[in-house]
């Protein structure tokens, strides 16, 4: 991909582009759930798009169930939806989580079975609409 002349690429790391559900959890005291789009990722960083314009804070957890990852998270930008966010730390990815992190990480698995299901939901509900009209 070509770049235009004089600018300079700021990151330090390449960004993969991606389309996975995510969503982020504020602090403890919060326990907040909001539901998100992985857009961009790289090892310090992604950006996030949202329905709205989400109220959070400044920290928070970045869940990627399709990744099996939580990121510790630092909010860097907002504009309207989409919100670009660094990496403070990887607590888990792939491995089993502990104490407070294992009702996230099950959270998580419970969402990725949704998902599943309302997928199934849609393929019934399309081959019983074919059905009925034959």
């Amino acid at each position: 991909m070509l770049k235009p002349v004089g600018i300079e690429e700021k990151r330090i790391s390449a960004r993969q582009k991606l389309f996975l559900r995510g969503f982020i959890r504020t602090p403890p005291k919060h326990e907040v759930s909001i539901d998100c789009m992985v857009r961009d990722l790289s090892q310090v960083g992604a950006k996030l798009r949202f329905r709205c314009t989400p109220l959070i804070t400044d920290f928070f957890e970045l869940h990627i169930p399709g990744k099996g990852a939580v990121l510790q998270s630092k909010l860097v930008w907002m504009n309207n939806c989409e919100a670009g966010v660094s990496f403070d730390a990887i607590t888990a990815v792939g491995a089993p989580p502990s104490g407070n992190d294992e009702l996230s990480a099950r959270m998580a698995r419970l969402e990725d079975e949704i998902t599943a299901l309302k997928d199934m939901l849609k393929r019934l509900q399309g081959q019983f609409d074919k059905a009925e009209v034959a």
